[in-house]
């Protein structure tokens, strides 16, 4: 093990390393490493909240608002955008992500993760007013570039950051937050459009709102410790022996202590794994391979799905085919997707994720093919008796409260199939693969629309889906009540789907035949 600072403040001073500790002794026990959970956390815990609804807030907002932007510049002198525009301008938003994302990885291990979510909130905040100033479509596209650098780069170093600062107790609570947030910044994102529509320059104000989030962010993360994790990483042990203590304000000096400690034998333990290469760490192991092609692919329905489609173009669709304010039906979307986040935490656990997607993802394929007929039908005369109009208003939320279900939420949860060694870059992989295929849908999907109309984009989407869901019965297996070892056997030979049943019944049957034999 590495050598603790002398100048630790919880470290007496006959004490400078760790092998001067001998764990066997019970100097520090695994009783302070376990009890410092009971002690209770302090106020740099509850910024960790915060900074999760916050980020999630950013994200979901910058997601949300470009609908309501595209449809405000439509009525706007100020610019005259072409469909191919409009996808570039809002395409261009996820390819930044992408690169964004996939750098994370290493700026995250070598600067630290408060300061990559610091970087991103400046970044983010600078975009944001940039983009309320722009007077070219050239000037727009570069600040939804940086915007997008910025929204990946956060996508992926506030949950590693997150996970590595909550208390156990607490982290699947942020995890639900984050969620939340997400949604409720789509929401909010809604009705501020409804709301500053009759404003003059309304788009320009849609932009600069959207920097508030980001500021915020950048005014807590000011406030919040680095992750003690990466503080050992760093060499680092008084700052990390110092943010352990801020989050666990109750505890003893020799529960602090062990906490840093564990940390270190963990870091110790893996150090060989972690030091290969990154294409070792991911395609090395075959069982490596197939969970990443598995949360990947997860990754890539979610996207090519087309549920971003109506969160990007949603307004501009339902005005192009006379849908009275398409405003308000952009808050049925976002509202529809935020409530039905609530089932998906609630239900995932007990059913079970592969369930879940069972039961939702056909949904999605016939609600698109519902709404196909009845794009075929709105705007017609002979045929419009308003009943379209509500028949096709009916269909997208269907269709949006399936997503929300389950695969708005449980590809981001595939990291769970990889191993440690590989969690960060194997994260990194699967985010960057929503990205791309974001980033593709989105630059597409108004030339499509074009090319073949309404109706039948919404019957290739819908054929997707109904294919994915094939797909998912195949290969997407079960994990749900595993522990993150027992998830190594699920891709040790091939992909056994069924692997956390029949464990499950192992254990039953051992259960039984015990009972047996006590009676």
């Amino acid at each position: 093990m590495g050598e603790l600072q002398s100048n630790s403040p919880l470290l007496g001073t006959d004490t400078s390393t760790v092998e001067t500790l001998d764990l066997n002794t019970k100097m520090y026990t695994e009783t302070d490493e376990n009890g410092i959970e009971e002690t209770g956390t302090g106020v740099f815990a509850i910024l960790v909240v915060c900074a999760a609804a916050v980020g999630g807030f950013m994200f979901g907002y910058d997601t949300a608002c470009i609908s309501s932007i595209l449809l405000f510049l439509d009525q706007s002198s100020s610019f005259d955008l072409s469909a191919e525009e409009k996808e570039l301008v809002t395409g261009i938003t996820s390819v930044g992500s992408f690169f964004g994302s996939i750098g994370t990885s290493h700026m995250a291990d070598k600067f630290g993760r408060k300061r990559v979510i610091t970087i991103c909130c400046v970044v983010f905040t600078f975009a944001a007013v940039q983009l309320s100033l722009v007077n070219t479509v050239l000037a727009m596209v570069v600040g939804r570039f940086i915007v997008g650098l910025a929204v990946g780069s956060a996508s992926m170093v506030v949950p590693v950051y997150i996970s590595e600062i909550a208390p156990s107790k607490i982290r699947g609570r942020l995890l639900v937050l984050n969620s939340l947030t997400t949604t409720g910044g789509q929401l909010v994102s809604n009705f501020v459009a409804y709301f500053i529509a009759n404003q003059k320059n309304n788009w320009r104000l849609m932009f600069f709102l959207s920097g508030i989030p980001s500021l915020l962010f950048l005014i807590i993360s000011g406030f919040m410790p680095e992750s003690p994790r990466y503080l050992v990483l760093a060499n680092n042990y008084s700052d990390a022996e110092m943010a352990v203590a801020k989050l666990y304000p109750n505890a003893t000096h020799s529960q602090v202590h062990s906490k840093v400690v564990s940390i270190m034998d963990d870091i110790q333990q893996n150090q060989d794994k972690h030091d290969l290469p990154v294409h070792i760490r991911l395609f090395g192991e075959s069982s490596t391979k197939r969970a990443l092609a598995v949360g990947c692919a997860l990754m890539f329905y979610q996207q090519i799905s087309s549920f971003n489609s109506f969160m990007y173009y949603g307004a501009t669709i339902f005005k192009s085919v006379g849908v009275g304010n398409p405003l308000i039906v952009s808050i049925l979307i976002s509202g529809t997707n935020f409530m039905f986040t609530f089932v998906a935490l609630r239900y995932i656990d007990k059913v079970g994720r592969r369930n879940m997607l069972l039961r939702t993802v056909w949904i999605m394929g016939v609600a698109l093919l519902i709404s196909a007929f009845a794009f075929f039908n709105v705007g017609d005369p002979s045929n419009n008796n308003g009943w379209s109009s509500i028949l096709l208003i009916a269909s997208v939320l269907l269709f949006v409260a399936s997503y929300a279900s389950a695969l708005g939420t449980i590809p981001w949860s595939s990291v769970e199939f990889l191993p440690l060694e590989s969690r960060a870059p194997g994260s990194a992989m699967i985010a960057a693969t929503g990205w791309l295929t974001n980033s593709v849908v989105s630059a597409t999907y108004l030339s499509m629309v074009k090319w073949i109309s309404l109706p039948w984009t919404c019957s290739v989407f819908a054929s997707i889906c109904l294919a994915g869901w094939f797909a998912i019965k195949r290969w997407y297996p079960e994990v749900n009540g595993l522990s993150l070892e027992e998830i190594r056997h699920v891709f040790a030979n091939g992909i056994d789907i069924n692997y956390a049943e029949k464990l499950k019944r192992q254990e039953n049957d051992s259960l039984n035949e015990e009972a047996g034999l006590l009676n």
